[in-house]
């Protein structure tokens, strides 16, 4: 299996981020940054050089990303990626990840009011994290990932911020 690209993992962690809805969270348009990013004990490149490189794409191909992120929720502003909760999502606790379609899934281990931990497992990643609740604006999510490589074991780390910046999320539909 080939090692996920840094983007594929900030964008599992936005998903994962979006995943973890505390009843307390507004809906609306939430942005998600990463930082502390590692592949093997190594730093990875920050989320604003991975927008940077996104842009630099050609025009066709920044296209076709950014569409198939939009049909997911997702999509590039700002600081990180940007996601859209929708009040449903939020009261029913809905974890995104556990969509059929995605080969991933996702179990709770701890939900406290202020804190959860959590394992995923997708079809090229698993791994666990906890999520710290800073209020219904804010969440701080840390993910501990394996993978393998052509065979060879690798892994990641990340940290994540989530910010709600409006309850308005434009054109952006739910993170799915």
């Amino acid at each position: 299996m080939d090692r996920p690209s840094p983007a594929v993992l900030v964008l599992w962690a936005a998903m994962a981020c979006g995943a973890l809805q505390a009843q307390e969270l507004e809906p609306g348009l939430w942005e998600i940054g990463s930082r502390n990013m590692q592949l093997n004990g190594q730093p990875l490149p920050d989320m604003r050089e991975m927008m940077r490189r996104l842009e630099q794409l050609p025009s066709d191909q920044r296209e076709q990303v950014e569409r198939a992120m939009r049909r997911r929720g997702v999509a590039i502003g700002g600081e990180g990626v940007r996601v859209c909760l929708d009040r449903a999502q939020i009261a029913a606790q809905q974890l995104p990840l556990q969509d059929p379609a995605s080969g991933c899934r996702q179990e709770i281990l701890e939900r406290g009011e202020r804190h959860w931990r959590f394992r995923f497992s997708c079809p090229q990643l698993e791994g666990e994290g906890e999520t710290e609740f800073h209020g219904p604006h804010e969440f701080v999510t840390r993910i501990v990932s394996r993978f393998d490589s052509q065979g060879v074991p690798q892994d990641g780390r990340m940290e994540s911020r989530a910010r709600w910046l409006k309850a308005d999320c434009g054109s952006l539909g739910p993170a799915r």
